[in-house]
């Protein structure tokens, strides 16, 4: 697995680009020019987190014949107040509406932050993450 990351301004705008796809990276709004797009690290994080245990959650509930109609994660960070300014807890909220059984969705979540989620076993244990879920709400 490779990535490569070029800046394109003169200050802290980028590209990172896999074999297929890009996408944008800047820094915080007070280091980037003024007409800067794209993700900041961390939250790029988050959204690795999200759907590394998205891909997790729908595989195991259509394993388990589960009819899942739609599917979205909220998720929240909070950050430590010094430097480096690590995630200290992390919070994701999972909506899902469908034929689903409330137990299968628990144990999916569980099974993926147990076994099979690399993005969250790529974290530090020190990261409090906590799941919580709605079904047809």
């Amino acid at each position: 697995m490779k990535v490569e990351l070029t800046r394109t301004d003169h200050l802290f705008q980028f590209d990172v680009t896999s074999e297929n796809h890009s996408v944008k990276v800047t820094a915080n709004p007070a280091m980037s020019a003024p007409d800067a797009v794209g993700f900041r690290p961390m939250e790029l994080l988050l959204s690795s987190l999200a759907s590394c245990l998205s891909i997790d959650v729908l595989n195991i509930l259509y394993k388990q014949r589960q009819k899942v109609e739609s599917f979205a994660v909220k998720v929240e960070g909070t950050r430590s107040d010094q430097i480096p300014s690590v995630f200290t807890q992390i919070e994701l909220q999972f909506e899902l509406h469908g034929e689903i059984e409330n137990a299968k969705i628990q144990r999916a979540i569980d099974l993926g932050l147990e076994r099979y989620c690399s993005v969250y076993h790529s974290l530090s244990p020190s990261i409090r993450v906590e799941c919580s879920y709605s079904l047809n709400a």
